[in-house]
């Protein structure tokens, strides 16, 4: 089966959603950072490095960037340099912003009161962020 099918394109989308719909539902209901769990201990810089390489989320994104800016052959190099180096930024400040943002909320995630209620903002959000999919026409897709 060809992915560009309707019928292949559909079942692809309603996946994706289902999938989401998981992770916001799993996101909404975790514990609370240091909610007393046996075990549970401060990653390491190593294990989060490791994620960071492996995670799955970044190479999409990153792919999506390519897929939006392809180089041709006749750009030259200053062309493609240009845009590794554009990429390379944001790549860059995304990164660091996020984890600004990880740091400066690190405190309100410790809290178990204020940890669920983050939690289920963060899912809403996710959820939010699926609005646009929902609501396009189906010619737009």
């Amino acid at each position: 089966m060809v992915l560009g099918r309707p019928g292949m394109k559909t079942a692809t989308m309603v996946l994706a959603g289902l999938y989401m719909l998981y992770l916001a539902w799993r996101i909404a209901t975790a514990r609370p950072i240091g909610s007393g769990e046996q075990g549970s201990h401060r990653p390491s810089f190593l294990g989060g490095f490791a994620l960071a390489i492996a995670n799955p989320k970044a190479y999409a994104a990153i792919g999506s960037l390519y897929v939006g800016s392809l180089v041709e052959a006749e750009q030259g190099a200053y062309t493609t340099a240009a845009k590794v180096l554009v990429l390379a930024i944001v790549a860059v400040t995304v990164n660091t912003t996020w984890l600004a943002f990880g740091a400066a909320i690190a405190a309100v995630l410790r809290d178990p009161r204020k940890a669920r209620i983050a939690n289920i903002v963060f899912a809403l959000l996710l959820l939010l962020s699926l609005a646009p999919l929902l609501i396009s026409s189906p010619l737009e897709r």
